[in-house]
């Protein structure tokens, strides 16, 4: 007899989502499940020896959810017809009725269903299921109520370089494909839900309650914790619990369900209410309290999971929790097929296996009754399967975060209900809210005193970069053939499979390619060079139209590659969308979490202006050392070597970009120019010098002032001939940039040229002979 059936269900169901998302033929599906109806009849059937016997009768529906799976993906996958008529933000006319309502600082963003879209350009109507309107307004709009909406709309953004955050997955998860960015809304039906309506109500009670009774920074806190509103959340409390591994608490998690749920069941048996009705009013409730924090994975696991223990109380059935995790996955991916690539989805249920997979395995081979190691058991167990996870999304590890949730999670269940309790008494009477409130509030001050103790710390976090799906694979037959030989032969010297599975994840062997990366950072310049000692080069590193660029471009880029270092920081010039990500990064004050940048290297130049002397003096202040390039200047390391061609001393600008950095860089026979936002000026007199020495046909050109005609002449390309050019620019800036003059310039010598808002980040590997070029996923060999 199989067991658990409900998993083996999900892992059906996930066979099915991952052909439609590699884009298998439904040929192959079909195949498929007729040869496994032929297997599943002749072992059931043809067979003396029966390996399929009736108690497996599920296995018949197998094919059903590899199917179901195939198809919801392929759905969640297609493109609504409106999406080619959209280009940049196109004026619309949306109507919709209201899903739901997320309050935000600066205003709210409204979820819409049933959604009707006329772009102003074009007189067709197109339908789609959901859309997210954005306001600035505070209006008191209500679930169900239809509106029409004046505004623009614009496509999600998708990701475009490795290790940075994909808005367009994100919102996919939460079936939206489009944002209208509202100038004026109308209400066209006053319809609303009652239930929505009521629990909004409470919802502003709690809120208005806990704003009174409590500081600003814990008030926000709370919000977050208890009703999944983080508008007024402080950011560098939100950073603090990342930094320390403590985020989760700052959802609404399963221990807010059990709480619920436990409180109320024990109340109702107190008052003797017959245990079937008092398990429905349960799950009532849980429903309302997941209906009123809109629904988070992580409380939609926890209320079908809390939901099938109690039902199976009523039922007279026992109740598994690998079988329940399972079940809460399957019912989840059915809804929307997107959620397995959300952070959230696969945290959730990773912990949840942690506790019913591996857990038990440790556990038997100890026994230990003892409350203390089973606590520490379990945090191992949940740290061990959620790892690839975290590194897949996060890169980095916090390394106390286990020993700070041995002390916070348990008390979290003291946190949790004194502070329901008080949300609830402070409405009506103030002061015994703030006296209930009180144990709260020592307790927040406690999670913040160890999260800033161990920022503190040395080493507080460790990057180990994104991992291959090869190695998580690896890592995880790892850790299934550690749970079941542990399970059948209880020998504790098995528990050296747990370290081996860590090493075949994180180990990295030496890698001897130069790799150069051109980032993808909107209108600006940030170019990655890593030498083959692994010394890490940052040229430039702004733009004028991407916000924190450091943190969301940069950082996560860096970090991916599990480095936190950059050795040295070359500035070309100072103009803003140059050096904003960098200043971001010199401006981190927590040199343990943040990226540190040990070198500043500066243009040596006559023109010398507030933002030159500003950059100067922020480095200083934070301990950076500063050094001075000029025309002439060689940094040698191994066969790397990198010259400053521009400017030179005596060299007079008329302005910053007229003094650009222009380096050489030569690696064996790899050559690569970067010119900055180099101008006529400067450009004619590195033709001349080049000409003078023996000139050379360069591998790939950083093309100067991000495609401007007024730059990369005819005379000057004809002398560096460059095989490749490479252009940063973003699609929608207001210069026009890259200019078709400058297209044709390259097309005319025979320069292939790649742009960071068609390809996404250029990547460049090189032996010093052979050149392999990717455009983020696309990767060609050029010889």
């Amino acid at each position: 007899m199989i067991k658990r059936p409900m998993i083996w269900i999900l892992l059906s169901y996930l066979f099915g989502l991952y052909n439609a998302w590699t884009s298998k033929p439904f040929v192959f599906i079909f195949l498929f499940i007729i040869l496994f109806y032929l297997m599943i009849y002749t072992f059931t059937f043809h067979l003396d020896n029966k390996i399929i016997i009736k108690q497996d009768g599920f296995l018949w529906i197998i094919p059903v959810f590899i199917l179901l799976g195939f198809l919801l993906m392929g759905n969640s996958m297609s493109i609504d017809p409106v999406d080619v008529h959209i280009d940049n933000k196109e004026k619309c006319t949306v109507t919709g009725d209201i899903q739901m309502i997320v309050d935000k600082e600066w205003g709210m963003s409204i979820y819409l269903k049933n959604v009707s879209i006329i772009l102003d350009d074009i007189n067709n109507v197109f339908y789609c299921k959901s859309i997210l309107v954005n306001t600035f307004e505070k209006e008191n709009y209500r679930v169900k109520n239809s509106i029409n909406i004046k505004g623009n709309i614009s496509k999600t953004s998708k990701a475009s370089n490795p290790g940075q955050f994909d808005p367009n997955l994100y919102y996919k998860s939460k079936k939206i494909n489009y944002i209208v960015s509202a100038k004026k809304i109308d209400i066209i039906n006053n319809k609303y839900s009652k239930i929505h309506s009521g629990l909004n109500i409470f919802k502003n009670y709690l809120s208005n309650t806990y704003n009174e009774i409590l500081e600003p920074r814990e008030a926000g806190i709370l919000l977050a914790m208890l009703l999944g509103d983080k508008s007024l959340l402080d950011d560098e409390i939100q950073t603090l619990y990342q930094e320390n591994g403590i985020s989760h608490i700052l959802a609404i998690s399963g221990l807010h369900i059990s709480l619920i749920a436990l409180s109320l069941y024990k109340i109702f048996k107190k008052i003797k209410i017959p245990q079937s009705i008092s398990i429905v009013i349960t799950i009532f409730t849980l429903y309302l309290y997941a209906l009123l924090t809109n629904f988070s994975i992580s409380t939609s696991r926890a209320l079908i999971m809390v939901s099938t223990l109690l039902l199976a109380k009523i039922f007279g059935k026992t109740y598994d929790i690998l079988s329940s995790a399972s079940f809460a996955g399957t019912l989840i991916l059915i809804n929307n097929p997107m959620e397995i690539f959300q952070a959230g989805f696969l945290l959730s249920f990773g912990a949840i296996y942690g506790i019913g997979l591996l857990f038990p395995a440790i556990d038997n081979l100890y026994k230990s009754k003892n409350k203390i190691l089973q606590a520490i058991a379990i945090n191992v167990s949940i740290q061990i399967m959620t790892l690839p996870v975290v590194l897949a999304f996060f890169f980095e590890i916090p390394t106390y975060s286990m020993f700070i949730n041995l002390i916070i999670i348990p008390l979290m269940s003291l946190l949790v209900l004194f502070s329901l309790f008080a949300g609830v008494l402070g409405g009506i009477y103030a002061p015994i809210g703030v006296f209930v409130i009180g144990l709260s509030n020592y307790i927040l001050k406690v999670f913040e005193i160890l999260s800033k103790g161990a920022s503190n710390l040395p080493n507080n976090i460790i990057v180990l970069g994104s991992k291959s799906a090869y190695k998580i694979i690896a890592y995880y037959m790892v850790i299934l053939t550690f749970i079941y030989i542990s399970n059948k032969y209880k020998k504790r010297v098995l528990l050296f499979l747990l370290p081996l599975a860590i090493i075949v994840l994180v180990y990295q062997p030496q890698n001897n390619l130069m790799e150069v990366t051109m980032l993808d950072v909107g209108q600006g310049d940030g170019i990655f060079i890593k030498s083959e000692s692994d010394t890490i080069y940052f040229i430039d590193g702004g733009s004028s139209d991407v916000k924190n660029l450091g943190k969301n471009r940069i950082s996560p880029f860096l970090k991916s590659k599990g480095i936190k270092e950059i050795d040295y920081a070359i500035i070309s010039h100072l103009d803003y969308d140059h050096i904003s990500g960098i200043l971001e990064i010199i401006s981190n004050p927590n040199r343990n979490s943040g990226i540190i940048i040990r070198n500043l290297i500066l243009p040596q130049t006559s023109l010398v202006d507030k933002a030159y002397i500003e950059m100067v003096e922020l480095a200083k202040s934070n301990g950076i050392e500063i050094g001075y390039i000029k025309s002439g200047d060689t940094i040698i390391d191994g066969d790397l070597r990198i010259t400053c061609l521009h400017p030179s001393i005596g060299f007079n600008p008329g302005s910053r970009n007229s003094y650009s950095t222009v380096l050489k860089v030569i690696y064996k026979k790899f050559s690569l120019l970067l010119t900055g936002d180099l101008e006529r000026d400067g450009e004619m007199i590195i033709t001349e010098n080049i000409i003078k020495e023996k000139p050379r046909k360069y591998t790939v050109l950083k093309v100067a002032h991000h495609g401007s005609k007024h730059s990369t002449y005819e005379d000057f390309l004809n002398v560096i001939n460059p095989k490749i050019s490479l252009i940063s620019s973003s699609r929608f800036n207001s210069y026009g940039h890259p200019h078709e003059e400058l297209l044709e310039r390259l097309e005319k010598i025979g320069s292939k040229y790649k742009i960071t808002y068609k390809s996404g980040a250029i990547t460049i590997l090189t032996n010093g002979i052979e050149v392999e070029v990717s455009e983020f996923n696309e990767i060609e060999n050029i010889k």
